[in-house]
């Protein structure tokens, strides 16, 4: 449990989450609350697309940089 707590803690600092914001989340999950109701709105992101889309993105923006 504790390796859980610890990578969630480590994720939502790495995305700027509040410090209070994430001490309550990481509370409500170790008193018991089902993990499964925390995803149960988000949106289905698929991380190899979102790669693929970002690198195309800083290649556009380099390839912009070097022709003005």
């Amino acid at each position: 449990m504790q390796i859980i707590v610890n990578s969630l803690w480590a994720l939502f600092m790495k995305m700027q989450v509040s410090v209070s914001e994430a001490t309550d989340c990481l509370r409500k999950m170790i008193g018991g609350e089902s993990m499964g109701n925390w995803f149960e709105n988000m949106e289905p992101t698929n991380i190899q697309e979102e790669r693929a889309k970002t690198k195309k993105a800083e290649e556009s923006s380099l390839a912009k940089s070097i022709y003005k």
